[in-house]
């Protein structure tokens, strides 16, 4: 399995592998980024559910102090504002990694061997079809 990979990635040249690089990284960011914004809502319902948790989980006490809030209300909107920005953030990112997913595949299959030969094919039958 392992020498499949490697007959793949003989395949690019170095600036390809660079890419496909920046793109794996991409997707490792998106996967934090999916994760880290599920896990965003879960605070934003507990205190939603709980307004007295605010007082008594440490976490959210240090952030509603540390951030200045005199009123637990104002607290739950800027917490629900957060995930709701971190959740969005995170599907513009999805949307970019997509697009340079498809797009570094592309770029490869249009240079492929394989690609470049199917033109030729196509050509030659629409003269053939001609006579």
């Amino acid at each position: 399995m392992l020498s499949t990979y490697r007959k793949a990635l003989a395949l690019l040249s170095r600036k390809e592998k660079r890419r496909g690089g920046l793109v794996l990284g991409m997707v490792i960011i998106m996967a934090v980024l999916e994760t880290a914004g599920v896990a965003s809502a879960m605070p934003f319902l507990s205190v939603l559910g709980n307004p007295e948790v605010v007082q008594t989980n440490p976490v959210l006490n240090t952030a509603y102090d540390g951030l200045g809030f005199t009123s637990v209300d104002a607290f739950i909107l800027a917490l629900g504002a957060a995930a709701f920005g971190l959740i969005l953030f995170s599907a513009f990112f999805r949307s970019l990694t997509h697009y340079a997913m498809n797009r570094f595949i592309e770029m490869r299959r249009s240079q492929s061997p394989a690609h470049k030969g199917r033109g030729h094919i196509v050509q030659g039958m629409a003269e053939h079809s001609a006579l």
